[in-house]
Order: structure tokens, then C-alpha cells, then sequence
């Protein structure tokens, strides 16, 4: 029936939220550990999954804002490190990999 119909499909959108709350819940966990932290590369190719796998989800939930808290730290620090005068380029590509999750 229609009313079983929605049911099912309610519960497949709660499915998919719950695996993608389990996904984030994990990146910050491991964006805090000092055992085995995320990298700022792992983080992006975690979001691009994301935008990729729920597309609608990651622009209903504006999930490019959670990706932008979460880089933002290491980004900083990326850049606090560089030194242009020896390696002008270095964070050319670290920028490139998170211009498409952040729009």
C-alpha cells in the first residue's frame, strides 16, 4: 500500500542518515586522536565520498559547511608552515582538493 511505500522509504532516508552521522562521528574522532589522525588529505577524500554516495544530503545538510569546520584547522596550520620562497606551489594542491567539497 502507498502508506507502506513511505514507511520503506522512510526508513531507507533514516538508514542513510544514520551511516553518514557514523562516517562524520568517525573523521572527528580521528581528527582528535594523536594515535592515528586523519589527515587533511583522508578527511577530504572522506567528504568527497560523501558528496558523492548522498549528494542530496550533503546539499540539504550543507555538509560543505562541516567540511570547511573540520578542515580549517589543518588548513591553518598548512599554511602557517609554508614557506613560499622555497616551495611557491606547496598549497596549491591542498586547495584544489577542497575547492569542489566547499561549494
Amino acid at each position: 500500500s502507498r502508506l507502506d511505500q513511505l514507511i520503506a522509504l522512510e526508513a531507507k532516508q533514516l538508514e542513510r542518515l544514520e551511516d553518514m552521522q557514523a562516517i562524520i562521528k568517525k573523521c572527528k574522532q580521528r581528527l582528535a586522536s594523536a594515535e592515528n589522525p586523519l589527515t587533511l588529505e583522508g578527511l577530504a577524500n572522506v567528504f568527497d565520498m560523501l558528496q558523492h554516495k548522498y549528494p542530496e544530503e550533503y546539499f540539504v545538510f550543507n555538509l560543505s559547511s562541516l567540511a570547511f569546520s573540520m578542515a580549517a584547522p589543518a588548513l591553518k596550520s598548512r599554511i602557517d608552515s609554508w614557506n613560499p620562497l622555497l616551495s611557491p606551489t606547496d598549497p596549491i594542491a591542498s586547495f584544489r582538493l577542497w575547492r569542489t567539497l566547499l561549494c
